[in-house]
C-alpha cells in the first residue's frame, strides 16, 4: 500500500497542474478573445477593401464602356455635320440654280404675279440662310423692280 501512496501523492501533483491549468485556459478565454478582436477587423477589413477594389474595377470597365460608347457616338455626329454640310451645299446651288431660271422666265414677263415673286422670294430667303453670296442678291434687285400683279389686278384686268 506504501508503494499505491507513493504513486497516489505525485499522480494528484500532475491533475492538481492540470486543473489549474484547464481552470486559468477557461478563465482566459475573454481576453484570448479580445486579442483575437483585431484579427477579425483585420479580416473584416481586407474583405471590406476586396469589395470596393472589385467595385471600383466594375465601374473603370463601365466607364471606359461609356467612353468608347461616347466615342462612336461623338464620330457619328461628324458624319452626320459632314453629310449636313454637303446637303446644304447641294440645296444652295439648286436654290441658286432655280432663282437664277426664275429670274430670266419672269424678267421676260411683262408683270410678276404674287404667287411667282413669293415663291421666288421664298427661295431667296432659304438661299441667304444657307449663306447664299450677292449675285442673287442683284437677281432679286431686278424682280423687285419689275410689277407685281396681284389676283385682284388679274380679276380687273379680265
Amino acid at each position: 500500500m506504501e508503494a499505491l501512496q507513493a504513486w497516489v501523492a505525485p499522480l494528484l501533483w500532475i491533475m492538481g497542474i492540470i486543473t489549474t491549468f484547464v481552470a486559468f485556459y477557461k478563465l482566459c478565454r475573454p481576453f484570448r478573445d479580445f486579442l483575437q478582436f483585431p484579427k477579425k477587423v483585420g479580416e473584416q477589413l481586407q474583405k471590406l477593401d476586396e469589395k470596393v477594389d472589385s467595385h471600383f474595377t466594375e465601374t473603370n470597365k463601365r466607364m471606359d464602356n461609356f467612353t468608347g460608347d461616347l466615342q462612336e457616338i461623338k464620330n457619328e455626329i461628324e458624319s452626320l455635320k459632314a453629310h449636313q454640310t454637303v446637303n446644304d451645299s447641294g440645296t444652295e446651288a439648286l436654290l441658286r440654280d432655280r432663282i437664277l431660271q426664275a429670274h430670266r422666265y419672269l424678267m421676260g414677263k411683262e408683270y410678276i404675279s404674287q404667287d411667282e415673286y413669293e415663291s421666288v422670294s421664298a427661295m431667296f430667303d432659304s438661299y441667304k440662310k444657307l449663306g447664299g453670296n450677292h449675285f442673287v442678291d442683284r437677281l432679286m434687285k431686278d424682280l423687285d423692280a419689275r410689277p407685281v400683279q396681284t389676283a385682284q389686278t388679274d380679276a380687273e384686268a379680265v
